[in-house]
């Protein structure tokens, strides 16, 4: 049963907190419409006065070409498919440094304009009415410091910064717009093409360019938003976006990004195809000289002997189309010497792909390709100079990568010059024998051969040079990027930052959230009761009367008729259930903590018993913190504790008061062991002798919830007034008030609900009385609304 009220108890508190924080909130309606307009005027402000940042973006395509490396991937497996686009390095690559540095060399992002508006400041680009040009022999420049620019006429201007350097410099000067100006050791001209005034201050500010584009690589993002495979290669799809104040030069920006990648791309491919083609010059040049020395030789034999046979002719074609391809075996091992060799040296230049030397071994050829392109990659990422752990870990991958395809690569020519040597031998006893068959025939014609089959073996691998140099410059001249842009870079129309709409709701979110926060912390920790509805809830004892709100200590006595007045009547009806047939009633009044208005109902439920004509008696037994001093002339009067300290005679305890019929008894001084006293034997003797004087003994007693003096009267009483005061008495005391008081003395407790006032904001009563109470000396002056409370009402919360 215990545990089912206190849990019907939790849940009335809960509940009335939450009408506690509505009528609050109506209660401070001003309040918190001033705090919502100041917090939607403040996101109106930074709507109107923050930078808009807006962000531009481009899309471009990265294509990779096949590369004849299928049949090595076939045989190697997926992890030396060179096809694939390493997206890392990509993004890598377009946010580099050197890239990026001659961007801003290009578009001057170095110079940053600035104009200063009433409210703030803003960077501008384009169609400015200044331009700055340093001057390039400049030996000091005022780097990362913001100049204003400050106009003395159309023709003259001066410069003014915060450097204390600087601004010694530019003190006292007076330069001419479109002139060469100089301070210091800086040397410049300040280009004027439109109008300065009524646009605002205009500054400049000057950065190296890498510093520039550090903020660039810092600001640039790159995402990949796609990839895939068409019928030419693999492909990347790349977003580059920025976000700045400045859409107009993000947009010029993003372009001029595009085509220097696509420069670089174009020239990186002419470089490599520069180096094949410089590789094959070399060979025609070998081979030039072998068909001279030929031709030489055969035009001395045919003027040494005219008459050389030609006979002989079927075996020498024979030997022919074998030292053809001896010449063929010859020219493939010199591409392996030289790979071998450009591999053992870890040569830094581009190595010459093996179709250029008639290989037609597509297997090595698919892992020359592989490791070419591989040794391409690797070159280029660590030309980016990178320092983040992600990309030392992609350079040592690669270089992983490229030791294993230079052990495959060295074995395979290994194994295949092996083999070629082993050919060409098998070729040369072949030749041999045709020689030994045909050194019957003239020894001459034998000699005149062998220079015909040198000259002819040189020519076709003089041809095939050429052939191979023709198709590398067409091939150079039909050069193009990957990179592709699809379309021009686009700004979003709407600003990213402010958000305005977000900005608003927060503010009206933020506007009334924080009254509530406010207002529900301070009930939660201040949580008093509000309401008669609420008190009946929270308690099961019996409720006697509601006394509104005073003006003053004293209700009866100044011939005022008023609300109140009636209230205590209105009480003191209902407590005529403690005199039955008593001759004396005895009502002790008592709180559960200080403050609560029990000596005022104590005063003055005395005041309206003796206006009924009984004969009354107030006894102040709060003796740690007397009050009765406030409602009576209690000054130099013996008082209670003194009696009960066998100090001085009931006779001298009771005094009568200026209105007929109430008397009083003073508490007197405090004593050092106040229960003791009231606990002891001459009280219940002082209460017995005064009910044969009196008709009704109220006793003002201190706060139960507090101390236990009251505690100790409680059996001496015929009746025990709880005193409970709107916004004042804790909820939570209330709860517990089964504790403050015994079972036997609950059967003749009463709850008095004291100082109610209406316009609190907490509407809860419908009927109309608001009065205001304190316990200093007040305005008498009554409201004149207002009705008895114990008349047939519907009391409303």
């Amino acid at each position: 049963m215990t545990a089912n009220t206190n849990q019907s108890k939790s849940t009335a508190t809960q509940k009335w907190i939450i009408r506690k924080l509505f009528f609050k909130m109506l209660d401070n309606w001003f309040w918190i419409i001033v705090i919502l307009s100041i917090a939607l005027m403040t996101a109106f402000l930074i709507n109107r006065y923050s930078s808009k940042l807006y962000e531009s973006q481009v899309t471009i395509v990265k294509g990779s070409e096949d590369s004849g490396s299928e049949g090595a991937s076939f045989v190697y497996g997926s992890p030396y498919n060179m096809n694939r686009i390493n997206a890392d390095y990509e993004k890598a690559f377009i946010t580099s440094l050197p890239v990026l540095k001659e961007v801003v060399k290009e578009l001057d992002l170095n110079m940053v304009y600035y104009s200063q508006g009433r409210v703030r400041t803003y960077e501008r680009y384009g169609n400015n009415p200044v331009k700055l040009l340093v001057d390039s022999m400049s030996t000091q420049l005022p780097l990362n410091l913001l100049i204003s620019i400050v106009a003395e006429d159309e023709h003259t201007f001066k410069l003014s910064c915060e450097n204390e350097h600087w601004s010694t410099l530019f003190s006292g000067q007076r330069f001419s717009f479109n002139q060469p100006s100089q301070a210091g050791a800086f040397s410049f001209i300040l280009e004027r093409s439109g109008r300065l005034e009524g646009t605002g201050t205009w500054s400049f500010e000057l950065l190296s360019i890498e510093d520039m584009a550090r903020r660039l690589q810092q600001s640039i993002q790159v995402d990949e938003i796609r990839r895939g495979y068409s019928s030419h290669g693999s492909f990347a799809m790349l977003q580059l976006g920025i976000v700045s104040s400045v859409p107009e030069r993000d947009r010029i920006l993003l372009e001029r990004l595009t085509e220097e990648i696509r420069l670089r791309d174009v020239a990186r491919k002419i470089e490599r195809t520069g180096r094949t083609m410089d590789f094959i010059d070399r060979q025609l040049e070998m081979v030039t000289d072998t068909m001279k020395l030929a031709a030489d030789r055969m035009r001395d034999l045919k003027l040494e002997n005219k008459n050389l046979s030609t006979g002989s002719s079927l075996v020498f074609d024979r030997i022919a189309s074998l030292e053809e391809e001896m010449s063929r075996l010859i020219l493939v091992n010199r591409y392996f010497s030289y790979l071998d060799e450009y591999i053992r040296d870890a040569s830094t230049e581009d190595v010459v792909v093996p179709s250029s030397f008639g290989v037609d071994n597509a297997i090595l050829g698919g892992v020359v390709q592989q490791y070419i392109e591989q040794h391409l990659a690797l070159k280029e990422t660590a030309q980016l100079q990178l320092r983040s752990a992600l990309y030392n870990k992609e350079i040592l991958t690669m270089k992983q990568q490229l030791r294993e395809l230079e052990a495959i690569l060295l074995e395979s020519i290994a194994s295949s010059s092996k083999a070629n040597v082993i050919l060409m031998e098998s070729y040369r006893q072949q030749i041999d024998g045709y020689f030994q068959s045909a050194r019957s025939v003239l020894s001459e014609e034998i000699v005149f051969t062998d220079y015909l089959r040198l000259y002819s073996l040189n020519e076709k691998m003089f041809t095939l040079l050429m052939d191979k140099k023709a198709e590398a410059g067409i091939n150079r001249a039909s050069i193009v990027s990957d990179y592709r842009m699809l379309e021009s870079p686009v700004t979003f129309g709407q600003p990213l930052k402010p958000q305005k709409r977000k900005n608003l709701m927060t503010a009206l979110l933020l506007g009334l959230m924080l009254p509530v926060t406010f207002f529900l912390i301070r009930i939660i920790i201040r949580n008093t009761l509000m309401s008669l509805s609420e008190l009946k809830e929270l308690v099961t004892l019996p409720v006697v009367g509601v006394i509104g709100h005073a003006a003053g200590p004293r209700v009866f006595g100044n011939g005022n008729h008023t609300d109140v007045s009636e209230n205590f009547r209105s009480l003191r009806s209902n407590l005529r259930f403690y005199s039955r047939d008593k001759k004396c009633v005895t009502i002790l009044i008592t709180s559960s903590i200080s403050e609560e208005g029990k000596t005022f109902i104590t005063a003055n439920l005395g005041s309206v018993m003796a206006l009924q004509g009984k004969k009354t008696l107030v006894v102040g037994a709060d003796l740690r913190k007397p009050s009765l001093k406030n409602y009576f002339r209690t000054a130099s009067r013996p008082g209670l504790s003194q009696y009960l300290a066998g100090q001085v005679e009931l006779k001298e305890l009771v005094h009568e008061s200026e209105q007929e019929n109430l008397y009083f008894t003073a508490s007197g001084p405090v004593p050092p062991n106040p229960a003791e006293l009231l606990s002891g034997d001459y009280m219940k003797s002082m209460l017995k002798d005064l009910e044969n004087t009196f008709d009704v003994i109220l006793i003002d007693t201190p706060p139960v919830g507090l101390i236990s003096d009251a505690a100790e009267l409680f059996p001496m009483t015929d009746g025990i007034l709880l005193v409970t005061r709107q916004d004042k008495t804790p909820v939570n005391t209330l709860k517990y008030i089964d504790h403050f008081i015994d079972d036997e003395s609950r059967r003749k407790t009463s709850i008095l609900f004291n100082g109610v006032k209406i316009g609190a904001g907490y509407g809860y009563y419908s009927y109309g009385y608001g009065y205001g109470y304190g316990y200093g000396y007040y305005s008498n002056k009554s409201k004149k609304s207002g009705l008895n409370i114990f008349k047939k009402h519907s009391l409303k919360d």
